[in-house]
């Protein structure tokens, strides 16, 4: 996977998808929304529409994030 987005995708926005997940890890772990956009340097609409992928019951990132924790 990591070599497929590496050729089809630009650094820019390879660096994009990486910022989009950790805000969405971030909310996942509870993270309040401001400090996230203060710290990551990302708008609160970003943090929004994050939170709106997290809330859907079919979301694959959601289902992805919570695979990941450590149990």
């Amino acid at each position: 996977m990591r070599r497929l987005l590496k050729e089809i995708l630009t650094p820019a926005e390879r660096k994009a998808v990486a910022l989009r997940w950790e805000l969405m890890r971030r909310l996942m772990d509870g993270d309040a929304q401001r400090q996230i956009a203060d710290e990551l340097g990302v708008s609160l609409c970003k943090i929004t529409r994050g939170v709106r992928i997290l809330k859907q019951t079919d979301s694959v990132s959601k289902q992805q994030l919570l695979s990941r924790r450590p149990q």
